[in-house]
C-alpha cells in the first residue's frame, strides 16, 4: 500500500477518533451536570428535609452549648434551613 493510499484511511479513522471524543466529553459533561444537582444542598434539603432538619438542629445544639453565641448559632442555622427551603419551593408570595 502506498503513502497516498494511507491518507483517505488514516483521515477516516482521525474523524471516527473525533467524534467518539466528542460522544464521551458530552456524555460526561451530562453525568456531571446531574452529579452536582444531585448534591447541591437544595437538592439535598429538598429531598431529605428531616435529615437536614435534625442536622441543623444537630449543629444548632453543638454550637449553642457555648455560653457564648448560642443564639445567634440557632438563628443563624435556622435562617439558612428557612432560605435554602424556600429556594426550593415555588410558592407565590403574598
Amino acid at each position: 500500500m502506498s503513502a497516498q493510499d494511507e491518507i483517505p484511511r488514516i483521515g477516516e479513522e482521525l474523524e471516527q477518533a473525533r467524534r467518539g471524543l466528542q460522544e464521551t466529553i458530552t456524555k460526561v459533561n451530562y453525568t456531571v451536570k446531574q452529579t452536582e444537582q444531585k448534591l447541591s444542598p437544595e437538592h439535598l434539603i429538598r429531598d431529605r428535609p428531616v435529615m437536614a432538619s435534625s442536622l441543623a438542629a444537630a449543629l444548632g445544639f453543638l454550637l449553642g452549648g457555648r455560653a457564648e453565641g448560642s443564639v445567634i448559632a440557632a438563628f443563624v442555622f435556622g435562617a439558612l434551613l428557612v432560605g435554602a427551603f424556600r429556594s426550593g419551593s415555588q410558592r407565590p408570595e403574598f
